[in-house]
């Protein structure tokens, strides 16, 4: 049986999510609360990955392979991985500058805007993400976020 990359990297995932949960259990009360939080969905989710992955059929030997790819197409995906690898890096130097809270916002409104989306859904979105981190962060864990060279 040969194991697709796939579910080797779904494995993996698993194994970060439970040294993660099992690391976090030995931390006092409060300290433990991050990475149990993250790290028990993170669990579950890698554990569903990993449950599809092995479930899923693989190519059967009797059919043909799929046809090799032109090299406009594999320069157009190369392309494409560039630009998301310029995103993250915008993304990176955003928070390094600015900040979480303000970063997660502002980001997102560039990122949906560019690809599109309507202005409703862009800042229905970004205030949401920032909400939902603020709350997260701040509020109930009362964990103070990056604030940025900018505002430090």
């Amino acid at each position: 049986m040969k194991i697709k990359g796939e579910t080797i990297f779904a494995l993996i995932l698993l194994a970060v999510f439970v040294v993660l949960v099992g690391v976090g259990t030995g931390y006092s009360r409060k300290a433990r609360m991050l990475p149990l939080v993250l790290g028990i969905p993170g669990l579950i989710l890698a554990g569903v990955i990993v449950t599809r992955s092995c479930a899923r059929p693989g190519p059967t030997p009797g059919k043909a392979a799929p046809q090799e790819r032109s090299a406009d197409e594999q320069a157009g995906d190369q392309k494409k991985v560039l630009i998301m690898i310029g995103w993250v890096a915008l993304l990176i130097a955003m928070i390094w500058v600015f900040g979480f809270l303000i970063t997660i916002p502002v980001y997102m409104v560039l990122f949906l805007k560019t690809r599109g989306e309507k202005w409703p859904l862009t800042l229905g979105l970004a205030l949401g993400s920032w909400a939902f981190l603020y709350w997260i962060f701040a509020v109930t864990l009362k964990i103070i976020l990056y604030p940025g060279i900018l505002f430090n």
